[in-house]
């Protein structure tokens, strides 16, 4: 990694090993993604949290240690609403991948 460490900050692969999903599914809720409008839970649970890098590029992103168990409450409980984000990633395709 070139760029320098910023003082509190930990690698977002901390967060999503507390949440249980690796990386990269977990860095698409720091934003939020409107390309899964049918997603019932608004997936940006990244709100007012302080985040370094860009979700898109999950090897490089941190999050400060300060936020880390908030995003982790956040993600849990929109894993836990009945037809929210445990839901959508829990649906089941289509033969035709829809």
């Amino acid at each position: 990694m070139s760029k320098t460490k910023l003082q509190g900050y930990v690698s977002f692969g901390d967060a999503a090993r507390k949440i249980g999903i690796q990386s990269q599914y977990a860095s698409r809720y720091v934003q939020g993604d409107s390309d899964h409008a049918n997603c019932g839970s608004d997936p940006a649970l990244g709100r007012v949290l302080r985040f370094a890098g860009h979700p898109g590029d999950y090897h490089d992103l941190t999050i400060h240690g300060d936020d880390v168990d908030e995003f982790v409450t956040r993600v849990k409980a929109a894993k836990q609403k009945e037809g929210g984000l445990y839901a959508f990633l829990n649906r089941k395709e289509e033969p035709n991948g829809s």
